[in-house]
């Protein structure tokens, strides 16, 4: 891009766009590094995922059969 924010932009098309059949990957969650604030201000250090929790891990994200599985595990241990 010819700036900072065209590049962001071109960033989170090219990320949008990337699909991954049968297999696990990350894309949701560098989609949103590259939105968080820290990311765009260019604030890029080792603390950026700690600084940007909140955003990063919303409560919609976490799915209901990964919270009973980790109670189960927590109640049997």
């Amino acid at each position: 891009g010819k700036n900072r924010e065209a590049a962001l932009i071109q960033m989170q098309h090219a990320l949008s766009q990337f699909h991954v059949d049968g297999l696990g990957n990350n894309i949701a969650f560098l989609e949103k590094i590259v939105r968080s604030e820290s990311f765009k201000q260019a604030r890029l250090d080792t603390n950026l995922i700690q600084r940007e929790q909140n955003f990063l891990f919303s409560p919609e994200d976490i799915k209901p059969e990964l919270v009973v599985a980790a109670a189960f595990i927590e109640f049997l241990s």
